[in-house]
């Protein structure tokens, strides 16, 4: 009995979890508090006790109700089969506690993927992106989750893991996330909204969708120039430069990437200038002035 609650709010994981997540998501700090309501119970009076997460896996997986499978860094994945979690879901949307439970797994997953998101963008970024890609279901029903009971969670999740959506070739769903996402309006933070746009221009970019990058650099370049964000406005005028360039608009190119290294400049951004530089030089060369591209490389 005392297990049927740890057992029903398990289901809230999509394709297994670890035992660290388990403890956070369902138990706080590695315990259960149980609360069982009259009707389960047939009494009036609530019932509390305390169950240790990381034993009652370990029981449940004794029963079969868990699979257990060792993973490569030495921690253990538990995960339901899907006829015994479709079981233990309708166990915990009786229970009224399923929304609760939704709440804490999106918690988790956000601080889990923010975590991920600097270790994507450094020398390395293979483990983590494995282990993002181990969770990817988890994050997808947080995302699902998010976007229909918090934006700025959905934003800052989208935000984190955009990365995972190019390097692991999720292009489509990348794209459509973070048009969802866009749309949220006042309920995305300033920040996340920016790592999603550009995300959104390369992701449409990739897939030929030219149209749709041009309007998200444009919405990027309009915002960076009303809040005088200077290392926005020079990304968004790459962006714009890029795109034409490879319409075959030289002029229009040029201007874009022109303007890009003068606020580049004016702002020290190291990288957008040797970026701007890059662009003209690859412009320059394009056009068969390679006395031109040579010192802009």
């Amino acid at each position: 009995e005392d297990e049927k609650p740890l057992f029903r709010r398990l289901a809230v994981f999509v394709e297994g979890f670890t035992c660290e997540a388990a403890e956070a998501v369902v138990g706080g700090k590695g315990s259960v508090a149980l609360k069982e309501d009259a009707a389960e119970k047939g009494t009036t009076n609530v019932v509390e006790s305390m169950i240790d997460v990381l034993d009652g896996t370990t029981s449940l997986a004794d029963k079969s109700f868990l699979v257990a499978k060792p993973q490569s860094r030495g921690d253990v994945r538990f995960r339901m089969l899907e006829v015994v979690r479709e079981y233990a879901l309708d166990r915990l949307e009786a229970s009224g506690e399923a929304e609760e439970m939704r709440r804490h797994h999106a918690a988790y997953f956000l601080g889990f993927a923010e975590e991920a998101e600097p270790h994507l963008q450094g020398a390395q970024p293979a483990e983590w992106l494995n282990r993002l890609e181990e969770e990817h279901d988890n994050l997808r029903a947080a995302m699902r989750w998010s976007l229909t009971y918090d934006p700025g969670t959905a934003a800052r999740l989208g935000a984190a893991i955009r990365y995972l959506w190019v390097f692991q070739g999720y292009l489509t769903e990348g794209l459509k996330v973070s048009k969802e996402i866009l749309r949220l309006g006042d309920g995305v933070p300033a920040t996340a909204r920016w790592k999603l746009l550009r995300m959104a221009c390369n992701l449409a970019k990739y897939q030929g969708d030219y149209e749709t990058a041009r309007r998200m650099y444009e919405e990027g370049l309009s915002g960076g120039r009303s809040a005088r964000d200077l290392p926005q406005i020079s990304l968004s005028c790459r962006g714009l430069g890029g795109l034409a360039h490879e319409q075959g608009d030289c002029t229009t190119a040029r201007r874009f990437m022109d303007e890009a290294l003068a606020v580049a400049r004016e702002s020290n951004d190291k990288f957008g200038i040797a970026r701007s530089l890059s662009l003209l030089g690859d412009l320059a060369r394009s056009l068969g002035d390679d006395a031109a591209a040579g010192p802009l490389y």
